[in-house]
């Protein structure tokens, strides 16, 4: 044990300090030394006793040049004053320095874990990348992939595939083709060329009886009015409020707002009428 240490506090090897709370074995069982001189006989007699090493303190160091300088944007400073009333990281599990010494080792410690944090998220960045980067590895053949395509196309038909109704049919179809059979379209001609020409009659006597369609068109724009108090007066019912009208008595609603100045003018608003009264 170090001899600066002993002539310090005069305690032997093993021996706690009076007015330790802790837990030593078998000392409750022992009486008749002080404190000290009873936990260092007990301490010879205990096997897994271990002595501090007093020499070697363990002692983290603090890297003051992380701290940020004091200024007016930043919270966590390397110089801050004694009563501070915020949060200080890691405060209430600091002990025996000063204010300033126990709050620098605090903010250092929060950031040095914000560092950490920091280059772990970047390694789980690094490896998901890595592993969206590998090569896809086939897993069925071409014709495999041919067939699964020809299924996925015969079942989504696209709407570029629908044709057209003039379109005539292919030889062998069964199907109804209109002014075929009942007309001389459908004589002495191939299958083809008869269904053609029957759809194409066909379309023609359906445009032939579409009817007419007619834009009426005057010619005259009528402005819109941006008006609220209109020149025939306010429908009945009308809630909002009306200047004067409230004077007014011995009419309808209508009658006694298209007496109201701010109705019977014919300018495009109230403000442009009372300025042609001034002038």
């Amino acid at each position: 044990m170090d001899t600066k240490y002993n002539e310090f506090n005069t305690l032997k090897p093993g021996s706690h300090i009076p007015g330790y709370q802790g837990y030593c074995p078998q000392e409750k069982f022992h009486f008749g030394h002080t404190f000290s001189t009873e936990t260092h006989l007990l301490s010879k007699h205990s096997p897994h006793f271990k002595a501090v090493d007093f020499k070697k303190p363990i002692i983290g160091k603090t890297l003051r040049e992380m701290l940020p300088d004091i200024s007016g944007t930043k919270k966590y400073v390397s110089g801050i004053i004694p009563g501070y009333t915020g949060y200080v990281p890691f405060m209430p599990f600091l002990f025996g320095k000063r204010y300033r010494m126990l709050c620098q080792d605090g903010i250092h410690n929060f950031l040095k874990n914000q560092e950490k944090t920091d280059e772990i998220r970047q390694e789980i960045d690094l490896a998901q990348q890595e592993a969206y980067k590998k090569s896809m590895t086939r897993k069925m053949s071409d014709y495999q992939l041919k067939n699964e395509l020809d299924y996925y196309q015969s079942c989504n038909i696209k709407s570029q595939q629908i044709k057209n109704l003039m379109e005539p049919p292919i030889p062998g179809y069964k199907g109804y083709v209109p002014r075929m059979n009942n007309t001389e379209t459908g004589l002495g001609a191939r299958y083809h060329e008869a269904s053609k020409k029957s759809l194409q009659s066909f379309g023609s006597d359906q445009n032939k009886n579409k009817p007419n369609k007619y834009e009426i068109n005057s010619g005259i724009k009528k402005q819109i009015s941006n008006r609220i108090y209109k020149h025939d007066g306010m429908i009945p019912l009308y809630t909002g409020h009306c200047p004067q009208h409230r004077n007014q008595v011995g009419g309808t609603f209508s009658d006694l707002t298209r007496k109201l100045p701010i109705c019977k003018h014919n300018c495009k608003s109230y403000g442009e009428y009372i300025k042609n009264i001034k002038r």
